[in-house]
């Protein structure tokens, strides 16, 4: 199996959260990377630090672009401006 594909099936996964809450100091709570989730550490030792980082990444932009479905969607881009 070809090694983006298990990623982008990981990362589409809605079982895969390696997040964790953590209670700020002012009181209220924020959602932190959990370093020790098990399939977060089996990336990083598949394939490096820098591919789980981007895991991280991807995992964070697709929650917030589409938390519901973890699907990529598209985002209109605007030629004008680039």
């Amino acid at each position: 199996e070809h090694h983006a594909s298990k990623l982008a099936r990981l990362l589409r996964d809605p079982g895969f959260h390696p997040f964790v809450q953590e209670a700020r100091a002012g009181g209220g709570h924020r959602e932190v990377v959990n370093r020790r989730d098990p399939r977060l550490v089996e990336v990083q030792e598949s394939y490096g630090v820098e591919v789980a980082e981007d895991v991280v990444r991807a995992l964070c932009e697709l929650n917030q672009w589409n938390a519901s479905g973890r699907y990529p969607v598209e985002v209109p881009w605007n030629w004008t401006e680039s």
